[in-house]
């Protein structure tokens, strides 16, 4: 771009600005995306170690599809008969505002459970790439990928920590909303399986499952 061009552009920008400084009426700011932190699997992803590191159940339940599901391992199942097969929404819901509460609580047999005082994510890392759900698989028009974790959990200086370390593989379904005009995807985590494992303990770290985290706050 020649001087003189650059020149005569500069000018029209300062006279912009100053007729929109002239202007009675305050220009409106952009809206915020509500939805920004699942406008992308990554993201999503994100924002689930987030919920988890701050355990706050408010941000938890908006992770979470309409038909969310988390199968239980065999074991697991047989451990804790009253969850069934599987974690459905409600349930999930509930176990995460009492794993969320930083309280001691009770489980179902009267037994103390106790309070959870923080969570730190270790590790979190995608181990291959977002593939979509096949014909006939579980969790048709969702796309999925397995995700490695290390997960700590403080019970207090006379607990043991917990640790959860394995993969857990995400599914997440897809929407098209419109955004200030602006039509964009977005996820919702739609199902998790739970392919982490029990291990034996070491010094002062007791090695669980996932789910079998879960169950502890059933």
């Amino acid at each position: 771009m020649s001087i003189y061009r650059r020149s005569i552009l500069l000018l029209f920008l300062l006279l912009a600005g100053l007729l929109a400084g002239c202007s009675d009426e305050a220009v409106p700011p952009l809206t915020p995306d509500p939805d920004d932190e699942f406008s992308s699997p990554e993201r999503l992803v994100q924002h689930f170690q987030i919920v988890y590191e701050t355990m706050d159940p408010e941000a938890f339940a908006l992770l979470l599809h309409a038909q969310y599901s988390m199968p239980l391992q065999l074991a697991v199942a047989a451990e804790y008969p009253d969850l069934g097969p599987a974690l459905e929404r409600d349930e999930v819901l509930r176990i995460h505002d009492r794993l969320f509460s930083h309280q001691t609580l009770t489980d179902p047999d009267q037994q103390p459970v106790p309070a959870a005082q923080s969570i730190a994510v270790q590790s979190l890392q995608r181990l291959g790439a977002w593939t979509e759900a096949a014909p006939g698989e579980a969790y048709p028009g969702t796309i999925r990928a397995g995700y490695g974790v290390v997960m700590l959990m403080d019970r207090g200086t006379s607990e043991s920590v917990f640790r959860v370390q394995g993969t857990l593989e995400f599914h997440l379904a897809m929407r098209d909303t419109s955004v200030n005009g602006i039509t964009r995807t977005y996820y919702k985590l739609r199902a998790l399986t739970d392919l982490t494992q029990d291990a034996k303990a070491d010094k002062g770290v007791e090695n669980v499952s996932f789910g079998r985290l879960l169950g502890f706050w059933r």
